[in-house]
């Protein structure tokens, strides 16, 4: 079932609305990592704006927001980019859980589909956390298939090692 919901485009000039979006995103990240959740956590959304704004250096970005229609409060989001070797990336999405599964991550998705088309980006990824299960149905229904897994490893990590 979808909702009515208002989209807004723009560019990196959007970035400091999707603040508020981006620390729950985080909080639900940090919830779901067994292993990762305290790297997560230790993250700041300046970081991460720099991070996106170094990585389109010489590329592009395209963020759009979406809204409940006669409502300034913000329901998600998403961060797109690409590179100087013009690779895609769907960098950041979130849908605020009140209004999942009603279309809303579906529509926004295209909108990032379609404007890298508009920019003839043919090589597309997308990086979804390995506890974020649920989110790779979505991902498919648009073309992307798994292709790798990374594993990583840091000392002093949240999971404990368990000796058998």
């Amino acid at each position: 079932m979808t909702v009515p919901i208002n989209i807004e485009v723009g560019g990196a000039e959007l970035l400091d609305r999707i603040e508020p979006l981006w620390i729950q995103l985080r909080g639900y990240h940090v919830a779901l990592s067994a292993n990762f959740g305290s790297q997560m956590a230790a993250a700041t959304f300046d970081q991460r704006k720099q991070g996106l704004l170094t990585k389109s250096d010489g590329g592009g970005m395209h963020v759009a927001l979406a809204g409940s229609p006669g409502s300034s409060d913000l329901v998600g989001y998403c961060v797109t980019l690409f590179d100087r070797q013009k690779t895609g990336e769907i960098e950041s999405i979130y849908v605020h859980d009140s209004v999942r599964g009603k279309g809303i991550g579906e529509r926004l998705i295209d909108i990032a589909m379609r404007w890298l088309d508009e920019h003839r980006i043919s090589k597309r990824v997308v990086i979804a956390a390995f506890e974020n299960q649920r989110v790779m149905h979505l991902y498919e229904r648009f073309g992307f298939k798994p292709r790798l897994i990374q594993m990583e490893w840091h000392n002093g990590g949240d999971a404990e090692r368990e000796d058998a």
